[in-house]
């Protein structure tokens, strides 16, 4: 793996674990481009650092304590493809009862996700 992977791969075990799971906003703000575009279920969204802290704070409220697995990851130059599984914590009963396995893949510039 490059330099350049290595460094993408640990932005984004970062985000994963410090962002989403201990939530660390400030690191949030550090790890997004200024013209962040995310495609996901409801679309193509763009946004800058700041405006995606309340993307992050709705989700973290949504499914308090999720917890994040990475079964596979792949680095190649700007891209990182990963596997991986969430839970999260049903907030009316308490108990760990959301799991999802899903695929992503990221684009890094200068180790900031894009």
């Amino acid at each position: 793996m490059s330099s350049i992977e290595e460094l993408n791969v640990t932005a984004l075990e970062r985000w994963m674990h410090e962002v989403f799971e201990e939530g660390n906003l400030d690191l949030a703000v550090e790890l997004v481009a200024p013209s962040y575009v995310g495609h996901g279920p409801a679309g193509t969204v763009t946004h800058t650092p700041e405006s995606y802290l309340a993307v992050i704070e709705k989700m973290r409220s949504n499914a308090p304590g999720e917890r994040y697995e990475v079964h596979d990851l792949i680095a190649r130059g700007e891209r990182v493809a990963l596997r991986y599984s969430t839970s999260a914590t049903n907030p009316q009963t308490g108990k760990r009862e959301h799991r999802l396995t899903t695929i992503g893949i990221c684009r890094f510039e200068d180790g900031r996700l894009t």
